[in-house]
């Protein structure tokens, strides 16, 4: 659902996200809050919609799917660049 999002709508959810992190950890706005981020060990929006869609297709290709998912779905063999001797 989020894959999609415009920079604008990231900013946003990101600027949100931001404000949470000082508000767990007490902190004032004047605070860098990528450092709280990194403390609190959370991914930044970005990353965390990337790793959601990583983490949701491995499960998908690599359990017993319903069906309709599966026909989602395509699997491409991956192509190395190197050769092997």
């Amino acid at each position: 659902m989020y894959h999609y999002l415009n920079k604008s709508q990231l900013n946003r959810l990101q600027h949100i996200q931001k404000a949470q992190a000082r508000t767990v950890v007490a902190a004032l706005k004047s605070f860098n809050a990528d450092h709280i981020l990194r403390s609190l060990h959370w991914l930044k929006v970005q990353e965390r919609i990337e790793y959601k869609v990583i983490s949701t297709t491995h499960k998908l290709i690599q359990s017993s799917s319903p069906a309709y998912l599966c026909q989602l779905t395509t699997v491409q063999p991956s192509r190395s660049t190197r050769y092997l001797h």
